[in-house]
């Protein structure tokens, strides 16, 4: 999975902000946005419970005339375990629509910040 942003540190206040437009070949077929968030080892990352984040990923067919939603998620802060097994990471895969002129973009909207965390962004293809 070719990764466009490896373990990114990013310092977010309370707020929206948004990423892109990228242009993304015709081969890349699903895109994966993690964000590190607390565990023992990383109680650092992410760590506040109330701080709760919205992630939006849109994508142009038209080369960036109009965008439309793809996929979204909110989470909450915190060290978060399932079957007592801590969750390294909250992520958001996203289907990419197929055309020959494809953008990406995105919106983060954290609430009760700042939010610091580490960003990943991988890419699938076909």
């Amino acid at each position: 999975m070719p990764v466009l942003i490896n373990q990114l540190p990013i310092n977010l206040a309370s707020g929206s902000q948004a990423f892109g437009p990228l242009a993304i070949t015709q081969n890349i077929v699903t895109a994966v946005v993690r964000l590190a968030r607390a565990t023992t080892l990383t109680p650092t990352l992410w760590a506040d419970p109330t701080t709760t984040i919205s992630l939006e990923l849109d994508a142009s067919l038209d080369g960036g005339a109009s965008f439309q939603q793809i996929c979204a998620l909110t989470s909450a802060g915190g060290i978060f375990s399932l079957a007592g097994v801590e969750a390294p990471e909250t992520f958001l895969t996203c289907s990419v629509p197929r055309a020959p002129d494809r953008q990406i973009r995105g919106r983060i909207t954290v609430t009760n910040g700042p939010l610091a965390t580490l960003l990943t962004v991988d890419t699938s293809a076909n």
